[in-house]
């Protein structure tokens, strides 16, 4: 098991991905979750590459656009499972770890037939990533165009200033940044607000879902609760409302992008998939609209598929997709 070489003259990584990676063990197709003491049977059931910082990588790779991934894998059965799936995306892994002493995250998730799904997820090795081995992998050349850190809650050794440490390095090397933090699955921060100030200041585009703005603010409105949060430091936030779009606020004004239409098979990874298309939406040049709109037509694709990998849309499906939903502004 070893992490990608690259080629005599390898291409240039454009976005880097940082943050967590794990196998997800995926039971889908479930008419209703568990319950204590029962068992429920379901017809289906997959392994695969998963995390959050991951799925973003896979994604953009996906979309045509050189990523490269930074974070740890074992060297066990799981971390295999992940290195695959990057290697069959082509995502660069020179500034991925891989460690005997520790073991490869790993999600169970449980899918129902709906769509929605709950996670029971072991971090493994994504709880010791370090500053140093980021800053490392920061410090090469040439820099990326887009560091994407995601996964935070995962990365213990990374909680607050360290975070906040590796984005100003990005910043400093040229690079566009952008923060997904994802849902605390402790419930929530004690002091929400002052916890990511710090981390704030060195965000371009800060990516988050509805219940994650009510958690962080306390605040119902993601129109209101984007405004605490930009008064706390955050220059762009991106909202995303799950079937009803995406919220694109700045301290200037505020916009709702609606969403696709379309059948809803499984949401795993939507968010991730979301990101990934907006950021490479906007390395091509585009506004911030467009580039919610090509964001929500990513999701949209993801969404309509079941879950693996290879779900993840190319920028030619996707392109087709918006020709065919949206002619008149594709």
């Amino acid at each position: 098991m070893q992490p990608q070489k690259g080629a005599l003259v390898p291409a240039i990584v454009q976005i880097l991905s940082i943050g967590d990676a794990n196998a997800e063990l995926v039971f889908s197709q479930l008419e209703k979750m568990p319950m204590i003491g029962r068992e429920v049977v379901v017809p289906g059931v997959k392994l695969q590459a998963a995390g959050s910082a991951a799925n973003f990588a896979l994604s953009t790779a996906n979309l045509g656009v050189k990523t490269g991934f930074a974070g740890r894998l074992a060297v066990d059965q799981f971390g295999e499972v992940v290195l695959k799936a990057f290697r069959e995306a082509d995502v660069d892994t020179r500034c991925l770890r891989l460690v005997e002493d520790s073991s490869t995250g790993i999600t169970v998730s449980m899918v129902r037939e709906d769509g929605k799904r709950a996670f029971v997820t072991y971090p493994g090795t994504n709880s010791q990533l370090s500053q140093k081995e980021l800053k490392t992998c920061l410090s090469k050349d040439p820099p990326p165009r887009w560091v994407h850190l995601a996964g935070y809650h995962l990365l213990d050794s990374l909680h607050g200033e360290p975070t906040a440490s590796i984005l100003e390095l990005a910043r400093s090397r040229g690079a566009t940044t952008s923060l997904d933090m994802g849902s605390d699955p402790s419930g929530g921060f004690e002091k929400p607000i002052e916890v990511i100030k710090t981390i704030l200041q060195f965000v371009d585009i800060f990516f988050l879902n509805s219940n994650e703005v009510k958690v962080l603010t306390g605040e119902r409105s993601p129109q209101k609760g984007a405004k605490i949060l930009l008064d706390a430091g955050a220059p762009t936030l991106v909202v995303k409302l799950f079937n009803k779009g995406c919220l694109l606020a700045t301290k200037r004004d505020q916009h709702l992008i609606p969403s696709f239409k379309v059948k809803v098979v499984n949401t795993t990874a939507a968010g991730d998939a979301f990101a990934a298309g907006f950021v490479v939406s906007m390395l091509s040049g585009a506004t911030m609209g467009r580039a919610g709109v090509f964001a929500n037509a990513v999701a949209a694709l993801r969404v309509s598929r079941r879950s693996d990998q290879h779900s993840f849309p190319t920028l030619q499906e996707t392109t087709a997709f918006l020709m065919k939903k949206r002619p008149l502004e594709a």
